[in-house]
């Protein structure tokens, strides 16, 4: 038996992933949701696009927006947005603007 928490959640959803099982990828997604932090926004964001998690995404996504002065200085978010595909589309400079001018 494996208890899933925020330190194996993403490796958990990556196995459910590739094995096809996406009722359980989902619980797990909505559980990581649910236990957002500054430390862990980042790396559940690129998670929830690596594996097609619509509703982390979204849930991280607004965690960054909403908490943006101190979940941009964690020691990984940095590399953790590097590898984020959205990220890469939209461009560092568009990100840092909707970061840093937002009402």
């Amino acid at each position: 038996m494996c208890d899933v928490n925020v330190h194996n959640g993403v490796k958990l959803m990556k196995q459910c992933y590739m094995l096809q099982i996406g009722d359980l990828k989902e619980q797990i997604a909505d559980y990581l949701s649910q236990n957002l932090t500054d430390d862990n926004a980042s790396e559940f964001l690129n998670a929830s696009l690596r594996y097609k998690e619509q509703n982390l995404y979204e849930k991280a996504f607004k965690y960054i927006l909403e908490n943006a002065e101190t979940a941009l200085l964690t020691e990984g978010f940095s590399d953790n947005i590097v590898e984020n595909e959205f990220i890469k589309l939209l461009g560092k400079e568009i990100f840092h603007q909707v970061i840093f001018h937002r009402k």
